[in-house]
C-alpha cells in the first residue's frame, strides 16, 4: 500500500510528461499521466480502455484503489482543470494528498504548444532507449513544421480558464493551511531545482535525474505563428513582451541559454 499520496495540479502542454518522467527515474516512485482523460485512463503502463467504465461508475473510488494498489513507497497522478471537478476537490480537501503545483508562466508558449498539438494530434515525443539530461531540452530545436493561427478571442478565452483553474486550487490549499510545492516550467530544467520535489515527498535523492521526453516546439515563440505580428502585437498591448521567447536558468549556461 502507498505510504506516500500525491497529486500533480497542471493543465495541458505544461510540461507534465517530462516532469512525470523526471519523477519516476525514483525507484520508489510510481506515477500515472491522465487518469481521468475524458477518453480513456491513462495510467503509467499506459492507455486502459477497459477501467473506464469502472472509474466512472465512482472516480473518487478509483483513485482510492490506485494508490491502494501501487508497488512503490509513493504513487501520484495528474490531473488538469478540464478532467473531473468532483475528484479535483476531493484531492484539494484531502491533507492526506501531497499537492504539486505546475504551472507554466508563458502562456502564449502553452497557447501555441497546444494548437499545434492539436493539428498534429501529436501530444508526446518519447525515445524510449535514449535517456537526456534534464537539461537537455532548454537548448533542443523545434521537431515540428506546423505553425499555429493567433486568434486573440480564442486565446483570451483559454488563458481565463487556464488562470482560473489555478487560482481556484491555490485558493482551496491556502484557506485550509495546508503546504504545497508551487513549480514552474523553467525550474524542473534545472536539476538543482527539480531535486526539491524529492524532498518534498519526503523521498531519496536518486542518484541520476534523466527524461526520454523532448520538447516539441522551439523556444522562439513568435516563429511558433502562422501570423507572428498578431500575437506580438497582442503580447505588446498587454504588457508581455517576455512572452516571444522562453528562456530557462541554468546554472553556468550553454550556448548563451540562461
Amino acid at each position: 500500500m502507498t505510504e506516500i499520496k500525491f497529486s500533480i495540479i497542471a493543465n495541458p502542454r505544461t510540461g507534465t510528461n517530462h516532469f512525470i518522467d523526471l519523477l519516476i527515474c525514483h525507484q520508489e516512485v510510481t506515477c500515472h499521466r491522465e487518469v481521468f482523460h475524458r477518453d480513456t485512463v491513462y495510467l503509467h503502463g499506459g492507455a486502459r480502455d477497459d477501467l473506464l467504465e469502472r472509474r466512472e461508475r465512482d472516480p473518487v473510488a478509483f483513485l482510492q484503489e490506485l494508490y491502494d494498489s501501487s508497488p512503490t513507497r509513493a504513487c501520484g497522478f495528474k490531473i488538469f482543470g478540464e478532467h473531473n471537478s468532483a475528484v479535483l476537490d476531493n484531492v484539494l480537501h484531502d491533507p492526506t494528498i501531497k499537492k504539486i503545483i505546475l504551472y507554466r508562466p508563458n502562456y502564449l508558449a502553452v497557447y501555441s504548444s497546444e494548437r499545434i498539438a492539436e493539428a498534429e494530434k501529436n501530444y508526446l515525443i518519447k525515445e524510449d532507449d535514449n535517456k537526456i539530461s534534464i537539461d537537455a531540452c532548454a537548448y533542443d530545436s523545434s521537431r515540428t513544421s506546423e505553425k499555429a493561427p493567433f486568434d486573440q478571442t480564442e486565446f483570451n478565452h483559454r488563458w481565463s480558464a487556464y488562470q482560473e483553474h489555478y487560482k481556484y486550487a491555490i485558493d482551496v490549499l491556502n484557506e485550509s493551511g495546508q503546504n504545497y510545492l508551487f513549480t514552474t516550467y523553467e525550474d524542473f530544467v534545472n536539476e538543482s531545482l527539480f531535486r526539491r520535489v524529492f524532498t518534498f515527498l519526503g523521498l531519496s535523492q536518486p542518484v541520476e535525474v534523466n527524461s526520454r521526453v523532448r520538447k516539441q516546439n522551439t523556444s522562439d515563440i513568435l516563429s511558433r505563428f502562422l501570423n507572428p505580428e498578431d500575437a506580438l502585437a497582442y503580447i505588446e498591448g498587454i504588457g508581455r513582451i517576455n512572452w516571444a521567447n522562453e528562456g530557462f536558468m541554468l546554472w553556468g549556461g550553454k550556448d548563451g541559454v540562461f
